[in-house]
């Protein structure tokens, strides 16, 4: 195998994340940070989204989670709290691990393999078969939301299905995330995995970016040193400093997509303020987040300046609706939209710097990882660092960047939030754009039945069928043939699993009671 020098330029989380996973799994490829010491990070809170540990676990090899969530100070994410995208009171509804699992499920053992029994095109899903005893009236939606969710119940509960060993009563490995501080996740992850693996870093500004026909020819590091590389990774941001200087179109969504946010930092006043879902909460002009990390909470109000360009006036909504005062920092913008190849010539761009559609769905951390992953199995077989791969990357990514689009609109668009402008004018986007014909096609392709790790596809069939459920859109389910015995199988299993998680979360230690037993102990809390 031919050697590989990397640059990865930019020490946030996905630069750190990218250096410490290319050289942890490439053992053929030197890999070095270049940082501007003067650029801060601009997190205040971010939620990962379900292929995290497995990324953790794997790919940087951090099997010890306790360890590195206490340095990182990061904590568990076991749902999405999604809240008043149908009224102003609606219950909370929580979307968790998409089980996609075969319906051959119920045919088998509990013992047996999980992975062994994930769907594929030409069976019917756990999903298809529940979808058809909602339709029969045999499980109903407002009966049974813990049916295939296996978090649900603690998320309903804000307990911990983990112990002070880090043993879990649930799926585990599969079944949770994490929120986590992008200014401290990316430097632990380097002192734990790249350092380890002979990452170096160079604290010094890019001045100047030497193109030619390959990408970039080399770097002038505001220090003077010239610096070249086989391959060049952007992690610089909204700067964009690489990427902004090849032939590579920057393609902009729509312009019902929000494009700002006010944010800013609460601190926990007491041990009940950990939970363990991060919150999306529908206001007048948008929606607002509250990610919960170690000891404080991330938050923030996103609008799109197009249809409301008063920030001071949605400082004042955000508190008087949260409860929530003084905590607002910050006023950020961007356009939204991802560059057309994530892939240009020899530099690839990760994070914000590829693009951004906007916060909804923990989309950012986590297309990030999957990219992150395709590129190490990318670097490994190629042998004398051709590149070959790049439309094939480029393809990958770019359907990833495209699912996510989609996912936010159908939550835009099709929340029956109907009281203010902005949800009006989301209404008028769901016309325009055919969002909802969208849905029901994706609901039932059989793309969606595939496990996560298949396919150039970020969401599941779950996905789709939870935001159905949520907004009450008919779920128009076909005439399958499922026969008697597998509607009373599968009533069943529901029942059972649904039960299971209930009573197993209202046993279950508190979330506050959790952490300031186990990973952060003797905390002391402002007053």
């Amino acid at each position: 195998m031919k050697p590989i020098t990397v640059a990865v330029i930019g020490a946030g989380a996905a630069g750190y994340f990218a250096a410490a996973a290319i050289a942890r799994n490439c053992k053929h490829a030197t890999v070095t940070v270049y940082s501007d010491p003067a650029i801060p990070s601009i997190g205040v809170g971010e939620s990962i989204a379900w292929g995290a540990p497995d990324f953790m676990r794997d790919t940087l090899g951090l099997t010890n989670e306790l360890e590195w969530m206490q340095k990182a100070q990061s904590t568990y994410k076991f749902a999405a709290k999604l809240q008043g995208f149908t009224s102003q009171q609606d219950l909370p509804y929580y979307i968790s691990y998409p089980y996609t699992g075969s319906a051959k499920m119920l045919e088998r053992s509990p013992l047996g393999g999980y992975l062994d029994l994930i769907c594929h095109n030409d069976e019917h899903s756990l999903y298809d078969v529940w979808m058809h005893l909602n339709k029969k009236k045999i499980r109903l939606n407002g009966e049974s939301r813990g049916d295939m969710n296996e978090n649900h119940w603690f998320a309903f509960s804000n307990t911990c299905p983990v112990d002070s060993e880090g043993n879990f009563s649930t799926l585990g490995s599969l079944g949770h995330s994490y929120h986590v501080d992008a200014g401290k996740i990316g430097p632990v992850v380097h002192e734990l995995v790249g350092k380890p693996h002979g990452v170096k870093t160079v604290e010094s500004a890019v001045k100047q970016v030497k193109t030619d026909i390959t990408g970039v020819k080399s770097l002038i590091l505001d220090s003077g040193e010239e610096i070249s590389a086989d391959l060049y990774i952007d992690c610089t941001g909204f700067q964009r400093l690489l990427v902004k200087e090849l032939d590579n179109k920057f393609v902009l969504c729509d312009e019902y997509f929000n494009n700002s946010a006010v944010v800013g930092m609460d601190f926990y006043k007491s041990k009940e303020d950990y939970t363990n879902v991060s919150s999306m909460t529908a206001l007048p002009n948008g929606w607002c987040f509250n990610v919960p990390t170690h000891n404080r909470s991330g938050n923030g109000y996103i609008f799109n300046s197009r249809m409301s360009d008063s920030s001071e006036q949605l400082v004042d909504e955000f508190e008087n609706i949260t409860g929530r005062k003084n905590i607002i920092q910050r006023h950020i913008t961007w356009e939204p939209g991802y560059y057309e190849h994530c892939m240009s010539g020899n530099c690839i761009t990760l994070g914000i710097s590829y693009g951004f559609s906007e916060a909804f769905d923990a989309n950012g951390f986590s297309s990030t990882i999957a990219y992150i992953k395709r590129l190490i199995k990318h670097i490994n077989t190629d042998e004398q660092t051709a590149f070959d791969w790049r439309n094939d990357f480029n393809y990958y990514t770019n359907a990833i960047a495209e699912d996510i689009k989609f996912r936010i609109q159908c939550a835009m668009h099709l929340a029956p939030r109907n009281d203010s402008d902005y949800w009006q004018e989301m209404k008028v986007a769901s016309t325009k754009f055919n969002t909802l014909e969208k849905l029901k096609e994706n609901i039932h392709s059989d793309q969606r039945k595939k496990y996560l790790g298949f396919q150039n596809k970020m969401y599941s069939q779950q996905t789709f069928v939870s935001t159905a459920l949520y907004y009450g859109i008919p779920l128009d389910v076909p005439d399958w043939n499922i026969d008697k015995r597998t509607e009373e199988l599968a009533a069943n299993w529901f029942k059972f699993f649904n039960n299971r998680n209930r009573i197993l979360a209202q046993t279950s230690p508190s979330m506050g009671d959790f952490y300031t037993s186990t990973i952060y102990k003797n905390l002391e809390f402002k007053k």
